[in-house]
């Protein structure tokens, strides 16, 4: 190995925007890993309740975290923020509103990096705080050592993969950021992020230890909200650049085109929330890179029945076949 591992310095980012009812469990869960080689660094992203405050006391109380304000700038720009301002060798991140399950989360799976990782994966825990539910996520184990391997893993946007899109759940080299940062100005950018990385950046373990554990809220967070304009544009774009992505891969034509089918859905629910003519836009952008007539046809061979979809969506227009369903 090039280092001694168990002895590196991990940066733990944490963004803030009005995080100041969860902050402080967060921080807990961090500082009772029984890995003594981390960093906090909190990113104030202008919060308007007392978080700025709050992340203040923390570093007072605890010398191994400091505080970076900035103009609200958004998740993005904390979070690179946040990597600007790092030392350690290995970068994981974390929600203000999220936590860590275990204390040996971080040692556990820092132990399973080698000289070829560039990160490392462990499992989400889906905590439905109204239902009193949970689900995990992402409790494969395994490696990831070809660029075709990681995009067969990561591209499919109509199931849950091995490789889950959020940062979240896994922890960095720092190399990789060297060359890839987040996009700032977008939503959805775990998403994006992932995908940058993935021709220079694909070695991967899947590992078990402890869990992220991600709260679902309910109250008036982004789950059961009205959706914007910009949350469907980014999240179009998105999902097309994964079908892209797919495509120009030339990996199994059920990736491409369920992909493409997914598209399809994000569009069916659109109408709940944006007018007529911003609704026109993103179909206008799926439309342009739709399937072929003969790839629906070789599809056919994999599935007759979505294949019959993409067939009576590319006879009547994508705009009238979302028409269409929607009343059935």
């Amino acid at each position: 190995m090039e280092e001694n591992i168990k002895e590196s310095l991990v940066s733990v980012i944490v963004p803030v925007y009005n995080g100041a009812l969860f902050l402080k469990d967060c921080i807990d869960s961090i500082v009772s890993q029984d890995y003594s080689h981390i960093e906090i660094i909190l990113v104030d992203d202008d919060s308007e309740d007392n978080s700025l405050d709050l992340c203040n006391q923390l570093s007072v109380k605890y010398s191994n975290i400091s505080v970076i304000h900035q103009t609200h700038a958004g998740l993005s720009a904390a979070r690179n923020n946040g990597i600007k301002h790092s030392t350690g060798n290995y970068i994981m991140f974390i929600d203000c509103d999220d936590r860590l399950e275990n204390m040996d989360l971080i040692s556990g799976n820092m132990a399973l990096f080698n000289k070829e990782t560039d990160w490392i994966q462990y499992p989400i825990r889906k905590i439905f705080l109204d239902k009193n539910t949970s689900e995990v996520l992402c409790n494969q184990t395994g490696y990831i050592d070809s660029e075709q391997k990681y995009l067969e893993n990561v591209l499919p946007l109509y199931r849950s993969t091995p490789i889950n899109r959020s940062v979240c759940n896994k922890i960095f080299k720092r190399i990789i950021f060297d060359h890839v940062l987040f996009r700032e100005g977008l939503l959805h950018e775990d998403s994006y992020f992932m995908l940058d990385i993935c021709h220079y950046f694909y070695h991967g373990r899947l590992g078990n230890t402890g869990f992220y554990d991600y709260y679902i809220r309910s109250n008036g967070s982004i789950n059961t909200s009205k959706r914007s304009f910009k949350w469907y544009s980014d999240y179009i774009n998105m999902q097309l650049r994964y079908y892209q992505e797919s495509k120009r891969m030339h990996l199994y034509e059920n990736i491409s085109l369920y992909n493409y089918l997914t598209i399809i859905g994000t569009l069916r629910v659109t109408h709940k929330d944006l007018k007529a003519d911003d609704i026109s836009d993103l179909i206008s952008r799926v439309v342009s890179v739709a399937p072929s007539f003969r790839e629906i046809c070789r599809f056919a061979k994999i599935d007759h029945f979505q294949s019959v979809k993409l067939f009576v969506a590319h006879i009547i227009g994508l705009k009238t076949f979302l028409k269409l369903v929607r009343r059935l």
